[in-house]
């Protein structure tokens, strides 16, 4: 809805800092025609019609900002801004899926991407359980222990996951490991993810979704502690010893 001419006049006056002369010399602005009473103050006149004239289509719209058109390229520039990061951010998020795929692609059947997907799994079994879509927990225990599931499976990720990756992500897993130098060998990571099976075991026990991550969880440990045996054969023969029976059998 449009405003009259006196109000125009106002906010222009007020625009001015002329709240006196608005209310005491103006008569009437209508048209191209401007009559005003009080002839002793003729600046103030001419700057008051020139301000009209040069900015008449502007307070002519003078409380409909739908129509500014500074107000409308604010609205646009803001609009495509926030569609360029949208955009950004979704090709950021297939990116990192893509990698993610081609990590696996890569050595699909290498002990670190088992435990990478596992650590993957828990995490999402863990959130899905914690939000409890199907009424599956009843107690708060269940809630906490998903908790630190959750938390688990973040360090799994971590300590399996691609080095360049942790890099990437503020060298997260060199940090990991001088704060918990345990999980930087594989006797001390097959112990924590003994723990981890035990505790996803006894979350819900007869509930068969947790029983299978169990399942497939648990030969995880042993399958770090034969990597551990390797890694130290395979050190001995690099250096030249030799193994010597002390108590060879007659």
């Amino acid at each position: 809805m449009g405003i009259s001419t006196s109000q125009r006049i106002k906010a222009i006056a007020r625009h001015l800092g002329g709240q006196v002369f608005c209310r005491g010399w103006w008569h009437e602005v209508s048209g191209d025609a401007q009559k005003f009473k009080n002839a002793s103050r003729p600046q103030a006149q001419t700057r008051f019609i020139q301000h009209w004239k040069a900015h008449r289509y502007a307070f002519a719209v003078y409380g409909q900002g739908q129509n500014d058109p500074a107000a409308d390229l604010q609205r646009q520039m803001a609009t495509a801004a926030a569609q360029t990061g949208a955009r950004a951010a979704a090709e950021r998020g297939r990116a990192g899926v893509y990698e993610v795929t081609a990590y696996i692609q890569e050595n699909p059947a290498s002990l670190k991407t088992m435990c990478f997907c596992i650590g993957l799994l828990l995490m999402i079994f863990s959130i899905v359980t914690l939000i409890n879509p199907f009424a599956v927990l009843f107690m708060p225990r269940h809630y906490l222990a998903n908790i630190y599931n959750i938390m688990f499976g973040v360090i799994i990720c971590i300590c399996d996951g691609k080095e360049s990756w942790m890099r990437n992500c503020g060298d997260v897993q060199a940090k990991l490991f001088q704060k918990a130098f345990i999980l930087a060998n594989p006797a001390g990571r097959a112990m924590f993810y003994i723990y981890v099976g035990t505790m996803t075991m006894l979350l819900v026990p007869g509930d068969g979704l947790w029983m299978i991550i169990y399942i497939i969880l648990g030969p995880m440990p042993v399958r770090r502690i034969r990597e551990l045996w390797d890694a130290k054969e395979a050190d001995l023969k690099a250096s030249g010893a030799v193994a010597i029976d002390l108590d060879p059998v007659p």
